[in-house]
């Protein structure tokens, strides 16, 4: 999560383009990615 909403706030314009951005960085998440960097 923390990693698609850091995704997201560096492509949002604003608060109505955070929504759909995060949605959009949650999907295309690499999980193996993210597993290694906890």
């Amino acid at each position: 999560m923390k990693l698609a909403g850091q995704a997201a706030a560096e492509r949002s314009e604003g608060p109505g383009s955070f929504i759909p951005a995060f949605l959009d960085a949650l999907y295309h998440l690499d999980v193996e990615a993210a597993n290694a960097t906890n």
